[in-house]
């Protein structure tokens, strides 16, 4: 899959292009990566954890990916709430990198 651009926000769906783009990072920057990952959803605790990232300027990177395996039964991970149009508006809105 290709990453998409919306406003500063990179959407990236890719391991080996995460990848890629850490390593550029991490040749071309002296900045540290912050890594918030989450399952989507995003609550007070999770924008916390961001904005503490940006105080600090680092790059922030946060993962959204409902993980099967962390819910006891398939109901659980069937309701679980799937927000990603508006958790991608929350993170563009706060200039998640």
């Amino acid at each position: 899959m290709k990453s998409k651009k919306i406003s500063s926000l990179k959407i990236i769906s890719s391991i080996k292009e995460m990848q890629k783009i850490s390593l550029n990072i991490r040749k071309k920057d002296t900045h540290k990566i912050s890594v918030i990952p989450t399952m989507g959803a995003l609550h007070e605790g999770h924008l916390s954890l961001i904005k503490k990232a940006q105080e600090k300027k680092i790059i922030t990177i946060v993962t959204i990916f409902v993980n099967p395996i962390q819910f006891n039964s398939q109901n659980d991970l069937k309701n679980y709430p799937r927000t990603l149009t508006k958790d991608i508006d929350i993170l563009n809105e706060l200039g998640v990198d």
